[in-house]
């Protein structure tokens, strides 16, 4: 039993003495930011708005959204991302939701070529943002 107790204190002293020596100036851990990647945000002080609100989207979108040239009997909404960049354009589109693989292709062709839009700030500065936007394709007797 003494011989447990005196390796445990022993342990406990030699660990003392290891972290008595070091200096914590020294041994503070430096972070770099890397700057090499563009930050995306998905949180920011004011959202990305389509030019003339969201009723001008929605008519944008009623006017200019295609319905695939392949007889399809789809009716359903496709959710696309898009990255909102600095300079208002749209990027890395991609459709995270979707039934119809005709509808994702036009609905990809239709955000890509969507005029450009004001971009989402952070602190009055514009970023690069994500966002969801829904895109809702019905038949129309």
């Amino acid at each position: 039993m003494t011989l447990i107790v005196n390796t445990i204190f022993l342990s406990l002293a030699f660990c003392q003495l290891t972290f008595a020596g070091t200096n914590p100036d020294k041994t503070k851990a430096s972070i770099r930011q890397d700057t090499s990647k563009p930050i995306l945000y998905l949180d920011t002080d004011r959202i990305p708005k389509f030019k003339g609100g969201t009723a001008a989207l929605k008519k944008y979108i009623q006017k200019n959204l295609k319905w695939p040239n392949e007889g399809i009997d789809y009716e359903g909404t496709i959710i696309a991302s898009l990255v909102v960049e600095k300079n208002g354009k749209i990027s890395n589109v991609f459709i995270v939701q979707s039934a119809c693989p005709p509808c994702e292709r036009e609905a990809k062709k239709f955000v890509l070529n969507m005029p450009d839009w004001t971009p989402g700030t952070v602190n009055n500065h514009a970023v690069r943002t994500l966002i969801y936007l829904p895109l809702e394709f019905k038949l129309v007797e």
